[in-house]
Formats: structure tokens, C-alpha cells, sequence
């Protein structure tokens, strides 16, 4: 019996391995489509936007990840459709005044690409932070960027995440 469970778990670690050696290629060519958003294939994406930033823990690309399925999104390909008109820097210099992280960046453009969906579908809804995105939604506005423009049609996942 043993011997057989350890077939089985060295079956999944196999799988899991091939699923991250393809997700890797893909990002690494541009060929997002049908990418799962992984913490693993979400670091490399970034990494790869945005540049390494050597700051990030695990947990954030595993936390982002998670917001990311819990929002609608199915693949990077996706993602990065939202985000495509946007620009990291110019939006964390309207919003913050300065450079911001490498997440923080990249939620800023998901904030702006769905507008009123980001706050509708986020997994944090208390007031707080509910009045902060619309005040920052609100002044990328007047800047004149627009807000909004990518639409997930596919209903929010049910999630778990919290603070």
C-alpha cells in the first residue's frame, strides 16, 4: 500500500511539475492562453510585466492569485487583456504621487480595467475600503484616464479570503 501511495504522489508531483514547466514556457513567450493562474505562473507574468521585485513574498503572489479567480478571471490571458491599456507607472504616480510595489502596480491597472466590478467583486467589503477605491477610482478620473473598460461576464468564485 505504500508503495502505491507513493506512486500516486509522485504522479501529482510529476503533473504538477509539467504544469509549471508549461505555464513557465508559455509566459516566457507571451503565449498566455489557457495559462492557470497559479502563484507560481502569476510571479513569472509579473516578473516579467513589471520586472522582479524582490520584495513580494510568496504569499502575495499566492493571495493575488486567489483575488484573481475569486474576481472571475480563468486564465492570464485574460489578465493581461484587462490590464493591456494601462500604464503601472503612470497610474501609481496619479493615485500614490510615487512608485509603488510590483502588486500593488499591477492591482492598480486590475482597479482601473473594472471600475466599479473591482469593488463589487473584491472579497474585502467593508466601508473603509470600499470609500478608498471609489476615491481613487473617482481621481484617476480626473486625470482623464477611464475606468472600467473590461468586463468579466463570468459570475464571481465564492471566497474564503480575508485580511
Amino acid at each position: 500500500m505504500l508503495e502505491i501511495a507513493d506512486r500516486e504522489f509522485q504522479a501529482i508531483d510529476d503533473a504538477n511539475r509539467t504544469l509549471e514547466d508549461t505555464a513557465k514556457q508559455k509566459v516566457e513567450t507571451g503565449d498566455l492562453s489557457g495559462v492557470e493562474i497559479t502563484p507560481k505562473a502569476l510571479k513569472l507574468f509579473l516578473d516579467r510585466k513589471f520586472g522582479s521585485d524582490g520584495r513580494m513574498s510568496e504569499w502575495s503572489y499566492d493571495w493575488t492569485a486567489r483575488l484573481l479567480m475569486s474576481l472571475g478571471f480563468r486564465d492570464l490571458k485574460e489578465v493581461e487583456e484587462a490590464i493591456a491599456p494601462y500604464d503601472d507607472h503612470k497610474l501609481s504616480m496619479s493615485v500614490y504621487g510615487s512608485r509603488q510595489g510590483q502588486i500593488t502596480r499591477f492591482e492598480l491597472m486590475l482597479q482601473v480595467a473594472l471600475g466599479e466590478q473591482w469593488i463589487d467583486r473584491h472579497p474585502w467589503q467593508d466601508e473603509e475600503w470600499v470609500t478608498r477605491r471609489r476615491a481613487s477610482i473617482d481621481r484617476l478620473k480626473g486625470v482623464g484616464i477611464e475606468t472600467g473598460t473590461y468586463k468579466i461576464l463570468r459570475p464571481p468564485q465564492p471566497s474564503r479570503m480575508t485580511r
